[in-house]
């Protein structure tokens, strides 16, 4: 993977109530984005366009790393499980990695931490990323 911006540089979008989706890495087969901001009804088609915008580019295993995500609502979860389902279809994966105490504590309400693909924020030396779920959510 070639190497576009730091991962854990500080994340901040340019207004109040936005979304920005930074490419960290990217290469044939493969994205890293970051997301900064918000993920909301105001916010959510533009991270499913861009999303994919990648799987269509050939990019079928994309990691999102939620760790400058300031709030997640009902519009931000309907649009995660949606492209989770398009990724599985097309022999993909959308990992969500960096997942916060809120948005973690939102996926457990609604039980969507057992279905999407979450990946660990420590992973063990040697060892890839644990990740939970893997069923299509309907």
């Amino acid at each position: 993977m070639s190497q576009i911006a730091s991962p854990r540089q500080h994340c901040e979008p340019a207004t109040a109530g936005a979304l920005e989706i930074r490419t960290v890495l990217v290469d044939g087969a493969r994205a890293y984005l970051q997301l900064c901001g918000e993920l909301d009804l105001a916010t959510a088609d533009q991270l499913t366009s861009v999303l994919t915008r990648h799987l269509l580019g050939g990019r079928r295993f994309v990691r999102l790393d939620l760790s400058g995500l300031d709030f997640l609502d009902c519009a931000g979860l309907r649009s995660l499980v949606s492209v989770h389902n398009v990724y599985l279809a097309r022999g993909g994966t959308l990992v969500l990695t960096h997942v916060g105490p809120r948005p973690a504590r939102l996926l457990e309400i609604t039980e969507l931490d057992g279905a999407l693909l979450i990946g660990s924020t420590t992973p063990e030396r040697g060892r890839p990323h644990r990740v939970t779920g893997r069923r299509p959510l309907r």
